[in-house]
């Protein structure tokens, strides 16, 4: 399934369970605060996991790609492509997933913390229902679950930004006449 309509089935999901709960009622709240912990503990004891395989395998293999700036990173300088635009990098499959792994561990933790913010500062109680599918969601849909949970082959690298390449015309258009 589409992750993007998966993650809109979740929202609507969420919501809908959040119309039926009383958000007011503290034993709720406290009925969901132990789901969304619960999520999160077993999201990171996953990621834990496939740390560890992804050690215990140890594949030294090569693999070779280009290290393509994204939209937003062009965007805050300015619009402009330097040199360093795409630059080949070889890693090994190792060095590749654990950085994979490090940067999503590092993306639940932001994610954790904001959600505890919110929470704890703010009292927002509905979004712990959603918070709380959504990271164990991302976790199973990611190709490094693919790979060394289910066993599944997984091309990498994940997730590369296809960006079209701008063509300049061959040659110029007459200009227009002026009637």
């Amino acid at each position: 399934m589409n992750p993007l309509v998966s993650n809109i089935g979740v929202m609507l999901l969420s919501n809908y369970i959040c119309k039926r709960l009383d958000m007011t009622d503290p034993k709720i709240i406290d009925y969901l605060r132990i789901f969304y912990v619960s999520m999160n503990l077993l999201t990171y004891l996953i990621y834990t996991y496939i740390k560890v395989q992804i050690k215990k395998q140890n594949n030294l293999t090569t693999i070779k790609y280009k290290n393509q700036k994204s939209p937003m990173e062009l965007l805050f300088k300015g619009g402009k492509e330097d040199d360093n635009a795409e630059v080949e990098i070889v890693k090994s499959v190792v060095d590749y997933d654990l950085e994979q792994v490090d940067a999503l561990l590092k993306g639940f933790y932001t994610s954790w913390l904001m959600m505890a913010g919110m929470h704890l500062y703010m009292k927002y109680t509905q979004p712990l229902v959603q918070q709380g599918i959504s990271p164990i969601k991302a976790c199973v849909e990611h190709d490094l679950f693919k790979a060394y949970i289910l066993g599944q082959e997984v091309q990498r690298p994940f997730g590369q930004i296809a960006q079209p390449k701008e063509e300049k015309p061959k040659k110029k258009l007459p200009a227009a006449k002026k009637d």
